[in-house]
């Protein structure tokens, strides 16, 4: 099963991912720990060669 969540930052989209995940035995994939560094948005081709190789 794949899930896609999407809302307003602040409404609690990762609070409900890891919920939804942690009951139904899902992975959890959080963009904000792959795409982000602090307070710098990370290279797009690290991003995806990182994703791809997991």
């Amino acid at each position: 099963m794949r899930v896609l969540v999407l809302g307003n930052s602040g409404s609690g989209k990762s609070h409900f991912a890891r919920a939804l995940a942690a009951s139904h035995a899902l992975a959890h994939l959080d963009l904000d720990t792959i795409v982000w560094q602090p307070a710098v948005a990370r290279a797009a081709g690290d991003v995806a060669r990182e994703v791809l190789n997991q």
